[in-house]
């Protein structure tokens, strides 16, 4: 495969990303920002004075907005809510709203706990929900209900992301069946980050990125066979992205393929770009044009995530 420069294209390919939408106060809407521009629902379940403006020292994004650019469509309440604006946990208008996003498809959603402590009347609610198909747990505690226990024949599938170090303590034997009895629950535990706090937010001063990444992709696998989607040809994205910069040598149709704030370290220069302009500027200046005609991709071997692929 050999390239041949060719100028940038003069224009961007990539639409404009649909912005959030305020519902209420305590709900924000946001669709999908995958090129597809539709996708299963998420409901997001954050606390009231939580973290959640962008990082100015990480390039990860806010939950809503992470969320988003994996192809989901995502309705954000933050709790406590207000008595007038659907009471302390809105979940109904929340789902209401996804229903009435342009960009929300299928009839199930899943729902995203990024609270360290889960009130009982979240619990309720989310266990009790018919549109519920799977929940996640940042603060590592399991959803219970004892409402659902008797009216729901299937619990809910739940994956509970555990921070900081195991600590040994007694449980009677009847609590460890009643337990494995109860669903379907998957968890996982971070040593590295911190007990009761916002590990896995970006803006947190307690923000562990390597566990907030890993436990992201552990989620990625565990809703999406549940809420059937949504799934991309990571291979074929990957090969339009090498198309474009090392055969087309097209920096904008390259910068088309990527996220909102790319970050590209590329080993043969040592250094690339965070961020659209950086990245802009380091292709046009320091590398896509730079490159020998005869430059040529040869694979070796290749491995495909839920969420990457690495040749």
């Amino acid at each position: 495969m050999t390239a041949h420069p060719t100028p940038p294209s003069p224009v961007a390919l990539s639409p404009p990303a649909p912005p959030p939408i305020i519902l209420t106060p305590d709900i924000t809407l946001q669709s999908p920002l995958s090129r597809r521009g539709h996708g299963p629902g998420l409901v997001l379940v954050v606390d009231h004075y939580a973290a959640l403006e962008n990082s100015a020292s990480s390039l990860d994004p806010p939950p809503l907005q992470k969320w988003a650019e994996e192809g989901f469509a995502v309705a954000q309440i933050r709790v406590p809510g207000r008595v007038g604006e659907g009471g302390e946990f809105p979940l109904e208008r929340a789902i209401e709203g996804l229903k009435g996003l342009g960009g929300f498809d299928g009839e199930g959603v899943g729902l995203v706990s990024y609270l360290s402590r889960i009130p009982f009347y979240v619990e309720e609610a989310a266990s009790l929900s018919p549109f519920i198909k799977a929940l996640i747990s940042y603060g590592g505690k399991k959803f219970t209900s004892i409402s659902a226990s008797t009216t729901l024949t299937t619990p809910t599938p739940q994956l509970l992301h555990i921070a900081g170090p195991e600590t040994p303590r007694r449980e009677s034997i009847s609590r460890e069946k009643s337990e494995k009895d109860s669903g379907a629950v998957t968890s996982f535990r971070y040593v590295s980050a911190k007990r009761d706090s916002g590990w896995v937010l970006p803006a947190d001063e307690d923000y562990d990125g390597k566990a907030a990444n890993l436990a992201h992709t552990r989620s990625l696998a565990f809703l999406k066979p549940l809420l059937h989607g949504p799934y991309f040809d990571l291979e074929a994205v990957w090969d339009e992205h090498c198309r474009f910069e090392f055969v087309e040598r097209d920096v904008q149709r390259t910068m088309a393929t990527m996220v909102e704030r790319p970050y590209v370290n590329h080993i043969p220069t040592m250094t690339g770009g965070i961020g659209k302009d950086r990245l802009t500027a380091f292709y046009t200046s320091h590398f896509i044009f730079s490159n020998p005609p005869d430059t040529a991709l040869d694979l070796v071997s290749r491995t495909i995530g839920i969420d990457r692929v690495i040749d």
